[in-house]
């Protein structure tokens, strides 16, 4: 058995909040769709219904969605665009309704923030199941360090 597998009855890393079945599916909607365009993340966006251009944003912020426009902080790696954008489209589509961010309690914020980073990963990898082992996800996984505890815990949670 896999080191991955064996890993499935331990408890999850705390680095990753659990999504609900829409969630993982639109997260899994997403990728196919990406993938359906050819990883291109501006042909993607516009799929979506989206229009993306990039800009020089301020160093903390790696995206922002306003008016159907996603904006890109320059120089970002494609696989850091894609979780950026699928962080936005998240941000929109499950919490659109919620109260302005600025209002909302830090715990909340940390909350949702939380899961947009969560739904953001899974559609950049959404599976690591083509890995043997956790240690080859970690060495060979494009996603950037700091988001690899996120995935690995996602594989506690909904196993894929």
């Amino acid at each position: 058995m896999s080191d991955q597998l064996a890993l499935l009855d331990t408890p999850p890393p705390p680095h990753a909040v659990p999504l609900t079945r829409r969630q993982i599916r639109r997260a899994q909607q997403l990728s196919n769709a990406l993938y359906a365009c050819g990883d291109d993340v501006y042909f993607w966006c516009e799929e979506l219904g989206y229009k993306m251009f990039e800009r020089t944003l301020p160093k903390n912020i790696p995206a922002v969605l306003k008016d159907g426009y996603i904006i890109l902080s320059r120089g970002m790696s494609q696989i850091m665009q894609v979780i950026a954008i699928a962080h936005e489209i998240f941000h929109h589509e499950f919490h659109g309704a919620a109260i302005a961010f600025r209002e909302l309690t830090p715990t909340a914020r940390n909350l949702n923030e939380s899961q947009a980073d969560s739904f953001a990963v899974l559609v950049a990898e959404p599976s690591v199941l083509k890995y043997d082992t956790i240690q080859q996800f970690y060495t060979e996984s494009e996603l950037p360090d700091e988001m690899k505890p996120i995935r690995e815990a996602l594989l506690y949670l909904i196993k894929v």
